[in-house]
């Protein structure tokens, strides 16, 4: 059931509020419906919320991948620099 709410906010921050959901395309009243869902609860974004993008991307490297990466990368500055 849907209960309408009103809400008292400074101008510019709703502003940056509807251009926040209009980029991503969602509503402005989902986005405050699911801060207030996410209110006490431990998992956050819920994964159905994510952007298709950023479902995609979820998993494509490991950790262990990226620490090797950045110690390759410090290594490769390291060298470069030693000069």
């Amino acid at each position: 059931m849907n209960t309408k709410l009103t809400l008292k906010l400074d101008g510019s921050a709703i502003q940056r509020a509807k251009r926040y959901a209009h980029s991503y395309h969602i509503s402005l009243s989902r986005i405050v419906e699911d801060y207030f869902q996410a209110l006490g609860s431990k998992s956050w974004p819920p994964s159905e919320r994510l952007t298709p993008l950023v479902r995609e991307l979820s998993g494509v490297t490991t950790a262990k991948a990226a620490r090797r990466w950045r110690e390759a990368y410090a290594e490769h500055l390291a060298k470069k620099y030693a000069r």
